[in-house]
């Protein structure tokens, strides 16, 4: 479907327009996170087809969205079941665009709501087990649409967690290593980090809500 073209001048001067690869859960963690901060109506959250199947697609994809040359275009992706992570991050190094990377999967990111660990899991339902073996989120399920409002009082603790965890990797020398080769990793506190700073575009003297 072709891109829409803006009918009148912009309310906004910047927005950061995201394309999920999972289905729901992405989705609805990023739409309730854009609530809190007050900004439903400037941070697109953008659902893709599910015929992608790579990250590359995803960035392709999300290229055609951008409507202003301050425009920040980010994909959220992760580890399991994706491919062509190489020519992803090539290709979002050279167009611009910005990647919420998670592995094993997005649900890893979840976990660091509730504890540090550098614990690799294989798969994304590996995570998921896990999530409710451990009691956290008993009751887990990828749809639930009010996953962040459960545990958005964790959400500190989680960024903590999320930037320990990218240095416990840089202390064990895999410098070398790329991105999508790392497990466990995951920098989706960035993406909620650049969604915050968004705030400033639109209100006046804002205080941020988390840490980072």
């Amino acid at each position: 479907m072709p891109k829409k073209r803006l009918q009148s001048v912009r309310q906004y001067k910047k927005q950061i327009v995201i394309a999920c690869e999972g289905e729901k859960t992405e989705r609805n963690y990023l739409n309730r996170f854009k609530m809190l901060c007050e900004l439903e109506n400037v941070v697109k959250v953008k659902l893709l087809p599910h015929e992608h199947t790579s990250a590359k697609e995803l960035v392709e994809d999300v290229l055609r969205y951008k409507e202003a040359g301050n425009d920040e275009l980010w994909i959220v992706c992760d580890k399991d079941g994706y491919t062509k992570h190489h020519e992803a991050f090539c290709t979002a190094k050279e167009k611009g665009v910005k990647i919420a990377f998670s592995s094993i999967s997005f649900e890893y990111w979840l976990l660091l709501h509730f504890k540090y660990t550098a614990h690799s899991f294989t798969k994304s339902k590996d995570v998921e087990d896990y999530l409710k073996k451990m009691v956290y989120l008993p009751k887990y399920d990828k749809a639930d649409e009010n996953v962040f409002d459960k545990i958005k009082d964790k959400t500190q603790t989680a960024i903590d967690n999320a930037k320990k965890l990218r240095k416990a990797a840089k202390t064990a020398n895999y410098d070398n290593c790329k991105i999508y080769e790392l497990n466990p990793y995951t920098n989706v506190d960035e993406l909620l980090y650049a969604i915050e700073s968004l705030r400033s575009e639109y209100q006046r003297n804002p205080a941020f809500l988390f840490k980072y």
